[in-house]
């Protein structure tokens, strides 16, 4: 019913629904902008959250053939153009025939205890991080430390261990540890890898709780035995602030239970949401770990301001890797590389486009630590830069058969690329935002099966997301920052030894801007800053 209510609106409100740049971009890279192929594109990258903006519902609910279509009484055509998207879209939904189960965020059903399987057990560079984690809680050097393992190293089974001996010497008292992630897809990977190795410590019974979207199933949370607890900073953030008794009492049980908080991607942990929610949460007494890839946040050649602050939100402890033997390193990556734990990187330079920046956009650098939205909308709409980085995914993808991973510089210029690829004969899908998440799952997995060649993204699959099959990376999306830099390449480091590949072949596309990091530099740039490491 979507479709055929699409193929109502005409030319010109399609293309206000898509959006008039990426009609244009894929007018100028030889894709006819008729009616059936932006259709196309609004279902394959959209779906119905093309009706989340109030302005698009506008567009859809103002057509008489859709409103006699859709039977529409003047009452919800009202409602539906004046109220917020969550509120109206599952009777949207159901009148558009589409499954309203789609836009659920309930809790799946979790177990109280699980069956006891096989462990995993830490390589010896991963138990020496793990030994001085416990030695220093356990001198109580101090209350907070920043783990720092590069991408792809095992930063989440080496913490569920620690966390298995932080409730190994706890018991048999009642001990609550928290793992807070910012993306639904970080906290749900921190339940199944708990669930995951849980059996094998044989330590009796553990409840897992989920609290985050927005959603919770703490309701009769009391912090009684065994407790796990994986939340987002975002929904933590907005219990400290709710007007509703229950939730506040939830989350003040939380806080004066929490024994041992995990805190991953923790270079975020400065932001002014993240830190309240994690010094509510921890309160004085729980310890803190965080878990990164990256201990800083300032670009190359940047103000440091923003990584001092880091260190001194961790008490200047810094815990980095070791050999086997727990001697420091100065070459994580290789030394990685050589234990086949990360792919082998092939780096291959392509021409991007020439880009001056304007006084405005270098400020606009300093502030937000990176490239602005206005300078990757460019890019992201320069037509030749499109095809020649398109050309070189097709012989990736098409010709070597390398399942490839693209990263572009804006939510347009995914969804061209995609359909130029397709259009070329390679099976690809776009995922943005406003990907539609059942479409946005069924890609993944796709892509995970080798069903789909070539993913092009936008904002979206830096972290959370692992397919241990990906052979090429495309960087399409210039970045000035060393923790995206390092997110975006880690999408492709997964080595043999862990079920990835042997090589990974990265194109950087070179465009007229400096600072730029490279990806061996990146996993100890920050080092420096730290006095213990």
């Amino acid at each position: 019913m979507l479709k055929q209510c699409l193929l109502n609106l005409n030319i010109g409100e399609l293309s206000e629904l898509i959006g008039a740049n990426t009609v244009e971009a894929l007018d100028n890279i030889g894709i006819s902008a008729n009616k059936s192929n932006l259709v196309e594109v609004i279902l394959e990258t959209s779906g119905i959250n093309i009706l989340n903006p109030r302005e698009n519902r506008l567009i859809f609910f103002q057509k008489e053939i859709v409103i006699k279509n859709l039977n529409l009484s003047n009452s919800q055509i009202k409602r539906f153009k004046s109220v917020a998207w969550k509120s109206c879209r599952d009777e949207i939904a159901a009148l558009l025939n589409i499954d309203t189960s789609l836009f659920s965020s309930e809790l799946e059903d979790r177990p109280d205890s699980f069956n006891t399987e096989v462990g995993y057990a830490l390589m010896p560079y991963q138990n020496w991080i793990r030994k001085r984690v416990l030695d220093h809680f356990n001198r109580n050097l101090s209350k907070r430390a920043l783990v720092h393992m590069p991408t792809g190293a095992g930063k989440t089974s080496t913490a569920m261990q620690i966390i298995f001996d932080q409730l190994r010497a706890s018991l048999p008292h009642n001990t609550t540890i928290v793992w807070m992630a910012h993306s639904d897809e970080l906290c749900e990977q921190a339940i199944q890898s708990f669930a995951q190795a849980w059996p094998a410590q044989c330590l009796g019974k553990a409840r897992l709780w989920r609290a985050w979207g927005g959603q919770s199933d703490l309701e009769d949370f009391e912090g009684v035995g065994c407790n796990f607890v994986v939340t987002s900073f975002q929904t933590l953030f907005s219990w400290q602030r709710t007007s509703k008794n229950a939730v506040f009492a939830n989350v003040n049980r939380l806080k004066r239970n929490c024994d041992f908080l995990v805190v991953d991607e923790a270079h975020l942990s400065t932001a002014p949401t993240y830190s309240s929610a994690i010094e509510y949460v921890a309160g004085l007494n729980a310890k803190i770990m965080g878990l990164t890839a990256t201990p800083g946040k300032h670009y190359v050649g940047g103000d440091d301001a923003s990584t001092n602050e880091l260190v001194e939100f961790y008490e200047d402890n810094l815990i980095t890797m070791t050999n086997d033997v727990g001697e420091p390193l100065t070459d994580p990556i290789s030394f990685l590389q050589s234990k086949r734990v990360l792919s082998d990187i092939k780096l291959k330079p392509i021409p991007g486009s020439d880009v001056t920046l304007s006084k405005s956009e270098l400020l606009a650098c300093k502030q937000l630590f990176d490239l602005s939205e206005s300078v990757l909308s460019n890019l992201g709409s320069d037509s030749k830069r499109t095809l020649n980085i398109a050309r070189e995914v097709l012989h990736l993808a098409r010709e070597n058969k390398l399942p490839t991973i693209v990263f572009c510089p804006s939510k347009s210029n995914a969804i061209v690329m995609a359909e130029y690829l397709k259009l070329n004969g390679c099976s690809t899908s776009a995922i943005t935002g406003d990907t539609d998440t059942e479409v946005r799952r069924a890609s993944l997995q796709k892509f995970k099966e080798g069903k789909l060649s070539v993913i092009t993204n936008y904002g979206v699959l830096t972290t959370g997301f692992d397919a241990p099959n990906i052979g090429a990376v495309v960087i399409a999306r210039p970045t000035q920052s060393i923790v995206l830099y390092s997110q975006m390449i880690g999408r492709g480091l997964r080595g043999p030894l862990f079920g990835g590949t042997e090589n990974c072949m990265v194109l950087n596309v070179e465009d007229n801007i400096t600072n730029l990091p490279d990806y061996k530099s990146a996993s100890t740039y920050f080092n420096e800053y730290y006095t213990e490491n």
